[in-house]
């Protein structure tokens, strides 16, 4: 059969190898069409474990081309931009060191791509548990652990009120897209532990663009879950890294306090009031929840001031 598509899958890592080989077997082990052509580039992002030696492992292994590449600017966005510079295929697609992929994965996501016209596409990033979930850990704290699931229906992002966004666990693009957007902001990004908002703001750049973004349930990946990554204190950690990217991002605002825009300091003042109504009335299922926004705020406020 004719090769009709391009595309390549970057997997982005640091210190987690005996993960990553799981995430390449099951890349493996896909099922893809013979008119596609794909291949694996695995970006190491300075790891000290034998990441090389387990991507050395799986290229022997893998069915398909496994490239190797070692990108010393600590940074996921830096990782990614390596990754791509580093392909010429027409399409590009993302995945975590810590994920499985379906095995229709890749043939869903570059049909849905093709069929519709799509600048980007994404699916459903669904966790694997290797641990029971804390009763604590409600459904709209899924996001912190990069959990995705808008449904059963394949739908066209719209950009007015829509602030839905894709995840890089489980999204892809055109390649002449993603340069256009200029790619990944390396100031955000995650860094080590914690960091974020990359994703979030190449939303924002597709927006502007006006460009298509597409969201199909049947693509779907599988998010492992560390039982390091099932406590409180985790969850306070991100939400106040997540403050701290968020403080770059200017707002619309008829006026400032200390370089803090007005929006920010009406938001932080319902969740500050949501705690303490959630408190009063003793909706402890609610409690955490209020106080993780209450830190991001904070945080948020923390690095805008020290900016500004």
């Amino acid at each position: 059969m004719e090769v009709t598509s391009r595309i390549s899958v970057i997997v982005c890592t640091f210190n987690r190898c005996n993960s990553l080989a799981e995430t390449l077997e099951s890349l493996n082990a896909m099922e893809v069409p013979s008119n596609i052509d794909w291949d694996v580039l695995v970006v190491d992002n300075n790891s000290t474990d034998q990441t090389r030696e387990c991507v050395g492992a799986a290229a022997q292994k893998s069915r398909v081309n496994v490239r190797y590449l070692l990108e010393r600017k600590q940074g996921l966005s830096h990782a990614r931009n390596l990754g791509i510079a580093s392909t010429d295929k027409d399409y590009i697609a993302f995945t975590d060191d810590d994920v499985l992929v379906a095995q229709s994965w890749l043939k869903t996501t570059v049909e849905t791509l093709e069929t519709y016209q799509a600048d980007c596409v994404g699916g459903k990033i669904v966790p694997r548990w290797l641990e029971s979930r804390p009763p604590w850990l409600a459904d709209n704290l899924l996001n912190v652990l990069a959990m995705l699931d808008y449904g059963e229906a394949l739908f066209d992002f719209e950009w007015g009120n829509d602030h839905r966004i894709l995840y890089g666990a489980n999204f892809a693009f055109r390649r002449k897209s993603l340069i256009r957007m200029g790619m990944f902001n390396v100031r955000l990004g995650k860094t080590r532990e914690f960091g974020g908002g990359e994703d979030k703001e190449m939303f924002e750049k597709l927006r502007l663009m006006g460009g298509k973004a597409i969201y199909n349930p049947n693509s779907v990946v599988f998010h492992k879950v560390f039982p390091d990554r099932l406590n409180k204190a985790y969850f306070r950690k991100w939400h106040y890294a997540a403050g701290k990217d968020r403080a770059s991002v200017k707002k619309d605002s008829r006026f400032t306090i200390l370089g803090i825009e007005s929006p920010l300091l009406w938001d932080f003042s319902k969740s500050a009031f949501a705690l303490l109504r959630s408190m009063a009335r003793g909706r402890w299922d609610r409690v955490f929840s209020h106080e993780l926004q209450c830190i991001l705020y904070l945080s948020v406020f923390k690095h805008k001031v020290q900016s500004s």
